[in-house]
């Protein structure tokens, strides 16, 4: 107010009250400045919370009792546990890929509560789809970090049983979206067998620090009240590039896939489908027909965009 002058008073005034009548204000803490790193953590979801205020006092201790599992090998989730440590979370417990979902699945008393994160050292790792059948059939929630793999990293979407598409609707809908789609099919199958192994470390620090720490901040939006302040990446997922001319970010929505053979409700359902699993007669543009197997016809695949209009090419918002 000494800035702005007596004029601005009235104007100033309104606005706080405004502000305060939505539950936008909070009260200063400023008597006892804390720098610790938890406190920073609690002032920036305090900036991002909506509904009902919290204060600082109150998402402190959110912080201090959240639990936290990352599932991953390699540098992407060494980072991100450690910045969730460095936030002032109440315990991280990091999991290999390879022990990880059946440590999941054998104590859910010990896991209950906690928020579970999937940041495997290759975009195609089994324990992806094995956490992801483990959330189906307890019905929590998990998020997703796929490392940077020469063209972009992944980072959500937070799938929620029952809510949004779950990680096999992912697959689908990223198959659908590329031009390899036969090896695309034959690279998850692979995965799930277990069969793709990663090679050495070729990404760069920065890039896994770049890819940790938005996964991090998106991650402790878990402590904030849900029914007010939802999560931004339920369902959502943003693709983080770098390019010669800088860094890139894409925003993707995942649409359920109702004929998807984990979560689909359809899939059992006797009325046809353009996706179903029985074998299907294609007609190519040359006026013949091409046999497409099983797993082909998993996802509905328009045909080619009309003259004029472009074709959408979104990874999982097709």
């Amino acid at each position: 107010m000494s800035e702005l002058g007596e004029p601005a008073e009235a104007a100033v005034l309104q606005a706080l009250h405004q502000l305060a009548g939505h539950g936008l204000l909070h009260e200063s803490d400023s008597t006892a400045v804390d720098g610790t790193e938890r406190r920073r953590s609690a002032r920036a979801l305090a900036e991002v919370a909506a509904g009902p205020a919290l204060t600082l006092d109150e998402i402190d201790d959110r912080l201090a009792s959240a639990n936290f599992v990352v599932i991953g090998d390699g540098p992407l989730a060494e980072a991100i546990a450690s910045l969730l440590v460095t936030s002032g979370v109440g315990s991280v417990d990091r999991l290999s890929e390879r022990e990880g979902p059946a440590a999941l699945a054998e104590g859910k008393e010990r896991w209950v509560g906690a928020h579970v994160l999937v940041a495997p050292g290759s975009p195609y790792a089994r324990a992806l789809s094995d956490v992801n059948r483990w959330a189906l059939s307890t019905g929590v929630d998990w998020m997703q970090v796929l490392p940077y793999d020469g063209h972009r990293s992944v980072i959500g979407p937070v799938f929620a049983p029952g809510q949004t598409g779950c990680y096999h609707c992912f697959r689908l809908r990223r198959r659908a979206a590329i031009d390899f789609h036969q090896e695309a099919i034959e690279i998850d199958a692979a995965a799930d067998s277990g069969s793709v192994r990663r090679s050495g470390e070729w990404r760069a620090p920065s890039q896994d620090l770049a890819v940790a720490g938005q996964a991090v901040f998106f991650a402790l939006w878990h402590v904030l009240p849900q029914d007010s302040t939802p999560l931004p990446l339920l369902g959502r997922a943003i693709a983080m590039g770098w390019t010669m001319v800088g860094p890139t970010i894409e925003d993707h929505v995942l649409y359920r896939v109702p004929r998807c053979r984990e979560c689909g409700r359809a899939r059992d359902t006797g009325v046809p489908q353009p996706w179903t699993a029985a074998t299907l007669s294609a007609p190519t543009h040359a006026g013949t027909s091409a046999q497409m197997g099983p797993h082909d016809a998993e996802v509905f695949l328009p045909g080619p965009a009309a003259p004029g209009v472009e074709a959408d090419t979104s990874a999982m918002s097709r």
